[in-house]
């Protein structure tokens, strides 16, 4: 079924934000500062929607498709946030390749008509550098995330789901060469769940335990010349709802909806010799297939996207300017995501003035 979802809202944002940084010596301890503050504004409207089916067909053959908008066009106030933060880390190096890394971000977050919280988030982590192009580490950081708003496919329509507070922990390698770089990594990361609870009355969007991601990522780069770079990498993840209630008892240890095992990439650079400043490129990132529903009765299959283009770098009264132009999905693969239907070839430019 093809249906249009008529909404026509408008956010809008504002932040302001002020950050000092600097190093200083304690004894035999060298500090690396960064403290700030922010404030943060979010307005959001919405207006009357109109939801109506106007067609049907499939991938491969395109309906004729006939819409008569009907929908009020009449904004109002549906939503305000006010998030206002004070935050600080120090980096302190302690000598012998090691520095330790703690900060913490104090969060007054409101979403007026629906919930205020105020939590000190942490960040901690542990570095040593056996080697001056290579650093072990070993980090922990906790992290607000905003309660989402529910959406109409639900009988708790307009309900603000509560804030939540995820945490990641990760140990890994990074080793930078002249000619090469490569990264690893090992990872948790726990976030609070969304799940589709099943009533007499309909389904509702609750909060119910956690999604759980355990994965592995690994990613490098090299230099084959100086102006031939060849690199990719690869992420392997196991997703899984966690720690549910009785009522989503059914669900526990499903993989997380949107999640995909396997994903990967791989990208090429060539530095034109007889254009200084210009550049072609080519990627290619694979996505492995995703379940759409939390009860991992539908899946979405694997698909590969391949990218292409090319960028120039010049000075224009003493400034960069960057142009860049590219085509993606390349082979225009017809495909799914969770969001829908994937984009078909797309052809971008830009420009990027630097100050």
């Amino acid at each position: 079924d093809v249906n249009v979802y008529e909404l026509g809202g408008k956010s809008e944002w504002k932040l302001a934000q002020a950050i000092v940084q600097g190093r200083f010596h304690t004894g035999p301890l060298s500090h690396q500062l960064v403290a700030g503050v922010s404030h943060q504004t979010g307005l959001g409207w919405d207006r009357p929607y109109e939801w109506s089916t106007i067609g049907r067909g499939n991938l491969y053959q395109r309906p004729t498709l006939r819409h008569d908008a009907v929908g009020s066009q009449v904004l109002t106030r549906s939503s305000e946030t006010i998030q206002q933060a004070v935050f600080v880390s120090d980096t302190v190096d302690v000598g012998h390749g090691w520095s330790l890394l703690a900060g913490a971000r104090y969060n007054d977050f409101e979403n007026k008509g629906s919930y205020h919280t105020y939590p000190v988030t942490p960040t901690y982590a542990v570095m040593y550098k056996p080697a001056e192009d290579v650093t072990l580490y070993a980090s922990y950081v906790e992290s607000l995330e905003a309660g989402n708003r529910v959406g109409s496919d639900y009988i708790n329509a307009g309900d603000v789901l509560d804030p939540t507070i995820s945490r990641q922990y990760e140990i890994g390698a990074k080793m930078e060469y002249a000619r090469w770089n490569a990264n690893l990594a090992a990872f948790r990361l726990e976030r609070g769940a969304n799940i589709d609870r099943i009533t007499p009355a309909g389904v509702l969007l609750v909060q119910d335990g956690i999604t759980l991601y355990e994965g592995v990522e690994a990613s490098g780069a090299v230099h084959l010349t100086d102006a031939f770079t060849l690199g990719g990498g690869v992420t392997w993840l196991d997703p899984t709802y966690d720690k549910l209630s009785l009522d989503s008892a059914s669900q526990q240890g499903n993989r997380t909806t949107g999640a995909a095992r396997w994903n990967g990439v791989m990208h090429a650079n060539y530095q034109l010799p007889w254009v200084d400043g210009m550049e072609v490129y080519a990627v290619a990132r694979y996505y492995g297939d995703v379940y759409y529903d939390a009860d991992n009765t539908l899946k979405l299959p694997d698909y590969t996207l391949f990218n292409a283009g090319v960028g120039y770098r010049m000075q224009v009264s003493g400034h960069p300017l960057t142009w860049r132009a590219g085509v993606e999905n390349l082979g225009n693969r017809k495909y799914w995501s969770n969001a829908g239907i994937g984009l078909p070839r797309t052809f971008a430019v830009s420009v990027r003035f630097d100050l």
